[in-house]
């Protein structure tokens, strides 16, 4: 029943219990609401899933969850569809799911084999779907078939990652300039393919909205990240801009391959507005329901606030291994790399290779041979390619030098902070 507002402006509350108490004062009693839907049948496809990354050749981790949404228990057919095409073998075939329960299945071309979900044959762009069939028939069918999904599938050895559900819905406006939006990526670190191979980032890929009616300036920074999304230190920044052929249902591909940017550890990526019209533009597009959540922020370049939406924002890469046998993958010598950015300000990274598991100290002292600053303490690190960053921002500008033990050697570079 409605509620009336008191009139010293106070809003009446529950008594905060289930016991039946009689509610005094502002205080109402508790009380449920029971009902059911108006439709006695309802099979309806609540979400499908397409992980990331789909390479030709490579595992795609897909699924549906396939909901009774009805009054009665149902006998379901439910099929996938790529490129238009049926999928065989067919989802379900006559699978009963009970009133109100839900039932979960990979798309898979082979159910037989140890392997949840399908392996892409063709590189290119096309789309999946989910469509279910009530041979009863279906009191509300507008709710049995999934939207197309786009997906890109590259060539063999070359891999997208993203934290999104791959449907553009909305966009957003909120952003000024010196702000926007960022995506810790992840998924490059625990891909089952390659696990713990470098990684080296060729693009990155954002769907921006397609009512931008003006060019616009971004500056793009891509950080070394810890699993939190705490920035690091800074591997390149790159300025862009975007044009209204760079928009949504097209993707803007930022080229990044120049920089040699090489990680096993996760990276997060922040796309800075240069430039504010009447409008802030351009704006980022991303999908309805949030489902990676930890993944996204609003950051501003001092404060950075956690996003309630996934940005479609995705990284393109592949990873560094060999062909010839299975050691060919690994460093053959221990190799401290060229400090980048150098000089830099306030951040700079520094890559190293082990050949073997060892414990690795890495340290860094100023010109006089003080410590000022501890990386790694003797800490086990396996054989391969590895990042770590070193944040100078409460150091005055001057010369310095790290210095990396591993197994027993040791190796020096010198860096120059600016500030």
């Amino acid at each position: 029943m409605p509620v009336k507002q008191s009139s010293s402006g106070s809003v009446p509350r529950t008594d905060d219990n289930d016991d039946g108490g009689v509610g005094t004062g502002l205080f109402i009693d508790d009380f449920e609401i029971n009902g059911t839907t108006g439709w006695e049948h309802d099979i309806g496809v609540q979400q499908v899933y397409i992980g990331f990354p789909t390479t030709v050749g490579s595992l795609v981790d897909a699924w549906v969850d396939i909901r009774n949404y009805g009054n009665n228990d149902e006998t379901v057919n439910a099929l996938w569809w790529m490129g238009g095409a049926a999928q065989a073998p067919a989802l379900l075939i006559g699978e009963t799911i009970l009133q109100g329960d839900s039932i979960v299945v990979y798309l898979d071309h082979d159910p037989g084999d140890e392997n949840d979900g399908f392996y892409p044959e063709e590189e290119g762009e096309t789309t999946i779907r989910v469509s279910t069939i009530v041979p009863d028939g279906d009191d509300f069918p507008d709710n049995n078939e999934s939207v197309n999904i786009p997906i890109l599938v590259l060539p063999d050895q070359e891999y997208e990652f993203g934290h999104d559900n791959r449907i553009a819905a909305y966009t957003t406006s909120r952003f000024d300039t010196g702000e926007g939006p960022m995506t810790l990526i992840t998924g490059h670190t625990d891909f089952e393919e390659y696990p713990d191979l470098p990684f080296m980032l060729e693009h990155v890929r954002v769907l921006w909205d397609g009512a931008q009616d003006a060019d616009a300036d971004i500056r793009l920074h891509i950080y070394l990240a810890a699993d939190d999304g705490t920035i690091l230190s800074e591997l390149h920044t790159q300025d862009f801009t975007v044009t209204t052929g760079m928009t949504n249902p097209n993707w803007m591909e930022m080229d990044v391959s120049a920089a040699d940017i090489v990680v096993t550890e996760p990276i997060s990526i922040w796309i800075e507005l240069l430039e504010e019209g009447d409008s802030p533009f351009p704006h980022i597009v991303f999908p309805v329901e949030q489902i990676a959540e930890g993944h996204h922020f609003q950051y501003d370049g001092t404060t950075m606030d956690a996003s309630g939406s996934d940005w479609m924002i995705r990284v393109v890469g592949g990873f560094m291994y060999g062909v010839e046998d299975d050691d060919a993958s690994l460093p053959q010598e221990f190799v401290l790399h060229e400090p980048y950015p150098n000089p830099f300000n306030p951040s700079v990274s520094l890559a190293f290779e082990i050949p073997s598991q060892g414990m690795v100290s890495v340290r860094i002292y100023d010109i006089l041979g003080k410590e000022v600053a501890v990386l790694a303490d003797n800490a086990q690190y396996q054989p391969g390619y590895h990042t770590l960053g070193w944040n100078a921002s409460d150091m005055p500008s001057g010369i310095y030098f790290a210095r990396v033990e591993a197994n027993g050697r040791t190796h020096m570079k010198k860096l120059i902070l600016l500030k």
